[in-house]
């Protein structure tokens, strides 16, 4: 080792290495090398992050060196000042990201290493010139330091449920030491790690972690909290909630009254729930020159007053005239104080036949309403909300409650009334645990499909474990009507038999087939007076009964005219490519609408992941099931592979619904929903606002879809509300949305769709996307938030 000073050279023995100024020259021995983190320092949210300098002494004598004027927020914790020949010594320093700015950082650092440039420059006695500085560099990257996060506020335990699964999610970017830890009572349990009250992971920015939470076997069940911790961040807390979830009790009124409140025509069965073994009854309705009925039309006709006068039977067909009203469940809807009172008065009517047949039957009977599906959401909601005000008004003479009014879907209760056929007659061979059943109800406004998977409970009787229900609303038999009506008005034109369109200025030439259509009245060749559009849709629908009533379907003749010469010959053969082009949209193409595409049959299925060749029975019900068009296009188009047997008459295909609903209420389905499920949205103002629940007593395999609109740049907090009977309202599950897109609609924003479903065994399941085109990264995944305790 030899002095570094040029010219001076002087060796310096090993004894002298601790010395620090050659003997000779006097500068200084040592030769530092300072070296700065090679990569930048890394500020992981608000913890204060360790930095460290190094000096290599590659000289001969003692190094002495300093970090001059330490940066606010910088603060030394260790140093070592001196560094021996052939060594290195550390400075260790603080930084805290709280007190210094987002530049990078710039220190001084001292070295006292300052050599001579020549033998004959010897170091003078201020020794001020035998050190120099040297600045170093330090860039910084901030990293967020969490939050941790979770949607979970309430777990829920109790019945069938001991376990349920929580994802914590770090949306910093640093890693973070998470530690979570549940009361007396429970333990935890995660990927790679034994079962304990307290565990702990290194969780990396960006990802969850996911935690299951146990109730303790051999301990009486209690509530609790699960408690999730990290450094300097605010804790999680959740709730562990035990219930004590009972059955939903079975009705305990006599009677059951099933009232089939249909597009075209309606029905009305009673059961006594008290006679073991007894058979539903059917109202009985008398028709003028005929037996009398099970079933009666939906139609009402208005005097000159206008009120109600007439109803079912009591208004032919072929009447027409703006105060016949018809189809009165799909103008529920209408905000039409005439229909309203069309529809109350209509009720009533079947309420007052109900109960002169059966003396007295409303002082202990529940009454049941069957509805179509529709959206499965707001429509149905809404649907059902004016079935129930009509049904309030129309019963109040009789007592009738809400409490004792219940809904069901038709598909629904139409599974329910094929499930009693296979009991009825089990030399067929009983359904085994797993198997399913298809539903298909097309009736005159509706066509509406579920799927039911059946089990065998614990008594040994068949049930269902899970029920998928989808409506098509305005693709069934009033969709046949039209286009076979559209049919008619084409051989009229051919044989120039139509002369007069009322309300249209053209001549008939120039008008297209649309505009005959939907014109109220039209003339034919040689007859006196106009033939209505009401009833000539009448005509059109009893006579496709007819024709589709037998197998192969017959020719049937439209001879209700003066003159023999405006006849029609209705012939299947021909109307074959209107019936396809329908069944194709319901089955296999799917429906655009407004509010949201409505998936195909065949979609459907691939959306609950369902192979046809699981569906072995297949229900069919509603007056236009009775066309074989639609039957073969869901057997060899979609259930394709599928062995389906059926059991229904074609005779009783419009009965099964209301002979489903009079047993439903005592049907035990299992995992049936315990309490009320609400989602609502809450504004930052203070405002929330919540959607019709998803209602304590649904089946599982039910959806419900519901949409918010969010301006732009605005944040709502969405959440999952369960409403226990007996216990305080518990929030489930929370999820904060914000809409910062540069995409938005008409009115400066997006719709928000949370879709929220009920499964087996009580799964919970949430989905959040925008409703838009083309579509934008999903808000939530579909995530299972947890099973619900049920029986």
């Amino acid at each position: 080792m030899i002095c570094r000073t040029p010219g001076c050279n002087t060796p310096v023995p090993e004894k002298a290495l601790e010395n620090r100024y050659c003997e000779r020259c006097g500068w200084p021995l040592a030769q530092g090398l300072l070296t700065a983190p090679p990569d930048p320092v890394v500020l992981r949210g608000n913890l204060p992050e360790t930095v460290r300098l190094r000096v290599d002494n590659q000289g001969g004598g003692r190094l002495k060196w300093k970090v001059l004027e330490l940066p606010r927020g910088v603060t030394l914790l260790e140093e070592s000042p001196e560094v021996g020949a052939g060594a290195h010594g550390i400075t260790t320093l603080s930084i805290d990201p709280g007190q210094i700015a987002d530049q990078d950082l710039t220190m001084k650092v001292r070295l006292w290493d300052k050599v001579g440039s020549s033998s004959q420059d010897l170091r003078p006695s201020d020794r001020k010139q035998c050190w120099r500085e040297e600045s170093i560099h330090l860039p910084l990257r901030r990293q967020r330091h969490g939050p941790l996060t979770t949607g979970w506020k309430t777990l829920l335990f109790g019945a069938s449920t001991s376990s349920v699964a929580v994802k914590v999610v770090n949306e910093g970017e640093s890693e973070l030491q998470v530690r979570a830890r549940v009361s007396e009572g429970y333990v935890l349990e995660a990927p790679g790690k034994p079962k304990a009250e307290r565990l702990e992971n290194l969780v990396l920015g960006g990802t969850p972690w996911t935690l299951t939470v146990l109730t303790r076997t051999g301990q009486p069940p209690q509530n609790g909290q699960l408690l999730i911790e990290a450094d300097q961040l605010p804790p999680l807390q959740m709730e562990l909630v035990h219930l004590d979830v009972k059955p939903i009790p079975r009705p305990k009124e006599q009677w059951v009254v099933a009232i089939d409140f249909g597009t075209t025509k309606s029905a009305v069965v009673v059961l006594d729930q008290y006679c073991h073994g007894a058979e539903p009854q059917s109202v009985m309705w008398p028709r003028q020159g005929s037996e009398p009925e099970t079933w009666l039309p939906s139609a009402v006709a208005m005097n000159r007053q206008g009120s109600p006068e007439r109803f079912g039977w009591e208004v032919p067909f072929t009447e027409t005239g703006d105060n016949i009203y018809r189809s009165l469940k799909m103008r529920l809807r209408e905000d039409d104080a005439a229909v309203r009172k069309c529809i109350v008065y209509f009720m009533a009517r079947l309420l007052e036949r109900t109960a002169g047949q059966f003396d007295s039957i409303f002082e202990n009977a529940r009454v049941v309403f069957t509805l179509p599906v529709l959206d499965n959401g707001a429509l149905y909601e809404e649907q059902r909300r004016r079935t129930l005000e009509c049904a309030l008004e129309a019963g109040r003479h009789f007592g009738l409650t809400e409490d004792r009014i219940d809904f069901y879907k038709e598909p629904e209760c139409a599974a329910v009334d094929f499930l009693h056929r296979l009991m009825a007659g089990p030399e067929s061979g009983l359904p085994k645990s797993g198997e399913w059943l298809c539903v298909l109800d097309m009736g005159g406004g509706t066509t509406d499909v579920t799927f039911a998977q059946m089990s065998v409970m614990e008594n040994g009787r068949p049930g269902f474990d899970v029920m998928h229900s989808y409506g098509y609303e305005g693709h069934a038999g009033d969709r046949v009507d039209l286009k076979f009506y559209g049919w008619v008005i084409d051989k009229w034109r051919e044989t120039k038999r139509l002369k007069g369109v009322q309300r249209r200025q053209k001549a008939i030439q120039e008008l297209s087939r649309e505009e005959i259509m939907d014109a109220p009245s039209l003339q034919l060749e040689g007859e006196k007076l106009p033939y209505g559009r009401a009833s000539n849709l009448n005509q059109i629908q009893l006579h496709k009964e007819r024709m589709y009533n037998t197998i192969p379907p017959q020719e049937m003749r439209w001879e209700e005219f003066t003159k023999a010469d405006n006849s029609v010959l209705l012939v299947p053969e021909e109307l074959t490519s209107t019936l396809e082009k329908l069944a194709s949209k319901i089955f296999i193409e799917g429906i655009r609408s407004q509010g949201g595409d409505i998936p195909s049959v065949r979609n459907a299925l691939a959306e609950i992941q369902l192979n046809s060749d699981k569906i072995s029975l297949l229900c069919l019900t509603g007056g236009t099931s009775r066309i074989p068009l639609f039957e073969e296009y869901l057997r060899n188009k979609v259930l394709v592979g599928s062995r389906m047997r059926t059991l229904v008459n074609r005779e009783e295909i419009r009965r099964n619904v209301v002979l489903g609903a009079v047993r439903r209420p005592a049907l035990r389905i299992r995992g049936i929903l315990p309490c009320d499920l609400v989602m609502t949205f809450s504004y930052q103002d203070g405002q929330a606002k919540s959607f019709p629940p998803f209602p304590r007593g649904t089946v599982p395999g039910a959806e419900k879809t519901v949409h918010e609109h969010i301006l732009k740049g605005q944040t709502v907090e969405f959440e999952v509300r369960a409403d226990f009977p007996g216990h305080p309202p518990m929030v489930l599950f929370t999820c904060p949305v914000t809409n910062d897109h540069e995409v938005m609609d008409d009115w400066g924003g997006l719709n928000l769709k949370a879709r929220l479903a009920y499964g087996v065994r009580g799964a919970l399941r949430l989905h959040l996307a925008w409703d838009c085109d083309p579509p934008l990264p999903d808000v939530l995944t579909a995530t299972t938030l947890q099973e619900i305790p049920c029986r």
